[in-house]
C-alpha cells in the first residue's frame, strides 16, 4: 500500500489515508502499549519470563 501511495500520490484516497491510521492506532494498542507497560514495571516482565521459561521446559 505504501508503494502504490509513494508512486501515484494522486491515487490516495480518504479510505486509505483511514486504513494507514487504523494500521498505526491498532500497532500502537497490541504492540507499543503492552511493551511500554511491562518496561514500567519489570517485576511483572520477570514473573512473565519466568512463566514462559517454566511452560518451555515442562515440554
Amino acid at each position: 500500500m505504501l508503494e502504490d501511495v509513494q508512486g501515484h500520490p494522486e491515487n490516495l484516497t480518504p479510505e486509505t489515508v483511514e486504513a494507514i491510521g487504523a494500521l498505526g492506532v491498532r500497532h500502537i494498542c497490541e504492540e507499543d502499549l503492552p511493551m511500554l507497560y511491562l518496561l514500567a514495571h519489570p517485576e511483572e516482565l520477570a514473573q512473565q519470563q519466568a512463566a514462559e521459561l517454566t511452560a518451555e521446559n515442562v515440554f
